[in-house]
């Protein structure tokens, strides 16, 4: 029904098949081009709903406890947590949806009761409680490459940006601390993705550094437009936009790959991949 009212308001083809993927977590639309380009320039994690996406509207829930007054702050947690977890069954409870709900929810919680969080406690305990549900779960690629992405940010980030965080220019700061973020999560998933999809995205940190400043816009723009898919003549011009911010931003994407050495292939064995 959601993806109809998408498609009321102007969307259509690979535009309709991205904003799709991007904020309902539904990729059956999606190409084989658009999947293979995508995944190409090292960026086809946006083309499924993860923490990334989960932490877009973690913010906006921060963003209003901040603001509420303390005794507003349950309620205003409560309504997080309900709407953190709607949107994580609306998207299909995937491993990398839930690892980061769960993760999230516990941040507001603590938050709230002024007590201490500790990321790699609350990593732990999610991954425990995903298993004990259904130990198969660890032989899903999405499970697998959620948290050692969180494990490289946890372990790798902190290093990286002690050396960043001594610079000036803030400008430079926000580039560098993404491009760290973008190799810390690298530096753990890389075997699983050349072991999985037999190819190495040279340019990736150029890529990422696109889709993290591109991101934002396009998930909060695709929840934006479900709601004013209901309003006459003010659906059909935010439709337009959409449209062609996605065509824009996949244009780009497009450029990426095409530029010469943009992958390598790369076949490795799983032993190869134990040791590295």
């Amino acid at each position: 029904k959601l993806i109809k009212q998408l498609e009321s308001i102007g969307l259509k083809g690979s535009e309709l098949a991205i904003i799709s993927a991007i904020t309902l977590g539904e990729k059956g639309l999606l190409s084989d081009d658009v999947r293979d380009t995508f995944s190409a320039a090292g960026v086809s994690h946006i083309l499924v709903v993860s923490g990334m996406h989960v932490g877009f509207i973690f913010l906006i829930v921060m963003w209003f406890m901040r603001r509420a007054s303390y005794r507003r702050r349950w309620l205003v947690v409560t309504v997080g947590l309900i709407i953190l977890w709607g949107y994580a069954l609306l998207t299909g409870l995937a491993p990398s949806v839930v690892r980061a709900t769960f993760m999230f929810s516990m941040m507001l919680i603590f938050k709230v009761m002024g007590e201490k969080y500790r990321m790699k406690h609350a990593l732990c305990f999610s991954a425990t409680i995903l298993l004990l549900c259904n130990p198969n779960t660890l032989f899903n690629v999405g499970f697998q490459l959620s948290y050692l992405a969180v494990c490289g940010i946890v372990y790798f980030y902190p290093l990286l940006y002690k050396r960043i965080s001594t610079l000036k220019s803030r400008p430079l700061r926000w580039i560098l601390s993404s491009v760290a973020v973008t190799v810390s999560t690298q530096i753990l998933t890389l075997p699983i993705v050349i072991y999985n999809f037999n190819q190495f995205p040279i340019y990736f940190i150029f890529s990422n550094l696109f889709v993290t400043a591109f991101a934002p816009f396009l998930f909060l723009g695709g929840i934006a437009l479900l709601p004013l898919s209901y309003i006459p003549y003010l659906s059909v011009s935010a439709g337009w936009l959409m449209n062609y911010m996605v065509m824009i931003f996949e244009y780009i994407i497009h450029i990426i790959v095409t530029i010469p050495f943009s992958t390598i292939k790369i076949y490795l064995s799983l032993f190869e991949v134990i040791c590295l």
